[in-house]
């Protein structure tokens, strides 16, 4: 399923010109997001909650010369004030 994505995403970019943001939700140490960051018409941002992974990846980033953001954060929805999401 990940590698179908990753292919869909650099078809959509290589033949139907998409461009922009991208956001890789869970993205853990970035590959996925690195894998795209290749597009230099696509903006990346990565986000998982587990820091030592995004650490890595933004190490993996810097050494592949990869302009990625690398982001902290929870992008489940999260209980509201009068207890709906």
């Amino acid at each position: 399923m990940i590698i179908d994505c990753a292919v869909a995403v650099d078809d959509l970019v290589l033949g139907g010109g998409i461009a922009g943001p991208v956001l890789d939700v869970g993205c853990h140490a970035g590959y996925l997001s690195a894998w795209w960051a290749r597009h230099e018409s696509l903006e990346v941002v990565g986000c998982d909650l587990c820091v030592p992974a995004l650490e890595l990846g933004r190490r993996q980033c810097d050494r592949l010369g990869r302009a990625v953001e690398l982001v902290e954060g929870d992008c489940c929805p999260t209980e509201t004030k009068g207890g709906s999401s």
